[in-house]
């Protein structure tokens, strides 16, 4: 099933964020900024790291392989409403799939003003890519340092010191504790830009951060399972049958200070916002910081029917 080609929120940011030389003109003969960006041109199983779909699982593994159909976006559950079974973590494969076919990526990598690395990091750390088990290493971070440093002795690829270049890490800031990976984005990779689901390191990682990296990690929304495609009929966030405006879910007592603040922020504009505007409702709760917790709510859950927005303060519940 063929994914409308979007060129997503991530690869404006890359594009935005990037500089070139290279112009183009419009009718009225006024000159405008044409930018490009070049994908390394890298093995595939350093971007395919996701379990092959013939093989048997591990008995622990959070993965499934409803989640690889669909560059990432999953097997199609209902199709009239674009719901799909999105895994959580397909942030690098959604993305990598449509930057992929873009109009603006280029072959050449003079005509680049951003250069993507090509490695799903984030879920290579997370589960083994053979079966899907659940580990803390990164087999393929030691390549991935080797690549790069090729890369910096070339006066094009290395032109701006790593700061026009972009990893898409996919899962959560506190696995990032294999030693190639570590390596990788602290010294070979510590000015490339990370988009990540968490920009917060955890008590695990903050060690190995701490004045090296973190400086250029934006956060980005964890991967929606609904998704607009040619197959689409009506889409759920335009239905008149979901009154709620937004649902966030999650504590508010988390580790880290920073967190804490923006999720408290969000909980008190949700409940101010739902006050004063009966038309814009918005739902906030409160839970233990497990997802556990918030299952046994099952009135709350209930709630995502009518909402248009999901978001969860940390919790995977944006893709439900």
């Amino acid at each position: 099933m063929k994914m409308i080609n979007v060129i997503i929120f991530i690869a404006a940011l890359l594009l935005n964020k990037a500089f070139s030389n290279d112009t183009s003109r419009h009718q009225d003969n006024s000159t405008v900024l044409t930018k490009y960006f070049y994908i390394y041109d890298w093995p595939e199983f350093m971007s395919d790291v996701w379990p092959p779909e013939n093989t048997t699982l591990h008995a622990e593994t959070p993965y499934r392989h409803d989640f690889r159909p669909n560059d990432g976006a999953g097997k199609c559950i209902a199709t009239d409403i674009g719901y799909f079974s999105t895994w959580q973590f397909a942030l690098y494969r959604l993305s990598i799939a449509r930057l992929r076919t873009s109009e603006y990526r280029t072959l050449d990598p003079a005509l680049a003003s951003a250069f993507i690395i090509p490695f799903d990091l984030g879920v290579h750390s997370f589960i083994d890519h053979r079966n899907g088990k659940v580990r803390v290493a990164s087999p393929h971070g030691w390549r991935a340092v080797e690549y790069l440093k090729e890369a910096t002795k070339s006066p094009i690829f290395w032109r701006r010191n790593g700061h026009d270049h972009f990893v898409l890490f996919s899962v959560t800031s506190h696995q990032i504790i294999g030693i190639g990976a570590k390596v990788f984005l602290t010294q070979t990779c510590m000015n490339c830009s990370v988009l990540t689901i968490e920009t917060t390191p955890t008590n695990t990682a903050r060690k190995y951060y701490s004045g090296k990296s973190k400086k250029w990690w934006f956060a980005v929304p964890y991967p929606s399972s609904f998704h607009l495609w040619e197959g689409i009929r009506s889409p759920s966030w335009e239905s008149p049958g979901r009154p709620l405006m937004a649902v966030f879910i999650g504590s508010l007592h988390t580790q880290t200070v920073a967190s804490n603040q923006l999720r408290r922020r969000l909980f008190a504009d949700c409940q101010r916002e739902s006050h004063l505007n009966s038309s814009r409702r918005c739902a906030a709760f409160d839970t233990e910081h497990t997802d556990a917790a918030m299952l046994q709510q099952s009135d709350n859950l209930l709630l995502y029917r009518q909402v248009r927005v999901r978001s969860g303060l940390g919790l995977g519940y944006s893709t439900f």
